[in-house]
């Protein structure tokens, strides 16, 4: 995403990268599965159209590093 024009300026670039393993033979009925999203550490923020309610925002923070297991039972 290239940098945007906000409320008062404009908001940095990024790029957002995501990480997915597989394991599609734990056994013959069980897959699972492992996600890193934004596994690189900096900081996303997204630009205000407008102030929100009056709170002086430029840009809102987005959420940084999450985790998904994921186990799929096929029967």
């Amino acid at each position: 995403m290239s940098r945007r024009r906000s409320a008062d300026g404009e908001v940095a670039g990024h790029t957002v990268t995501n990480l997915t393993l597989i394991d599609p033979s734990v056994t013959q009925s069980l897959t699972a599965s492992f996600s890193v999203y934004k596994p690189v550490r900096h900081e996303i923020r997204r630009p205000c159209l407008g102030r929100p309610l009056q709170s002086g925002l430029d840009s809102i923070p987005q959420p940084r590093r999450s985790f998904l297991l994921k186990l799929t039972y096929i029967f």
